[in-house]
């Protein structure tokens, strides 16, 4: 599904939520979920002869970003608690959904 569908994460976070109560538990199992579906990912890119190595600098500077991302969102993380970030969770994922139906709509000519 995530070779086709470019928003697993946000598909896949409301079943992750459901495993723990503890935003810290949720956090790490979908980053390790998503950790495995993207090495699948690379996996398969490798094998039907993706140049990787044209888009290196781009994908140094996302490596980066997301390193940067992660360490602020640790951080934010843990000055929540988990009321806030329950609230927080379901106002982004409502948001995200919106877009996504959006650009559906959009790329389908119906907007």
């Amino acid at each position: 599904m995530s070779m086709f569908i470019g928003a697993t994460g946000t598909i896949l976070a409301p079943w992750v939520r459901g495993v723990s109560d503890d935003r810290r538990v949720f956090v790490a199992t979908h980053a390790a979920i998503m950790m495995f579906i993207h090495g699948l990912k690379v996996v398969v890119f490798a094998v039907l002869g993706f140049e990787f190595f044209t888009y290196l600098p781009l994908m140094v500077a996302m490596v980066s970003a997301g390193f940067l991302g992660n360490w602020i969102g640790f951080k934010l993380l843990n000055m929540m608690n988990e009321e806030v970030f329950k609230r927080v969770f379901q106002v982004m994922l409502v948001i995200l959904s919106i877009r996504l139906l959006w650009a559906a709509a959009t790329r389908a000519g119906y907007i």
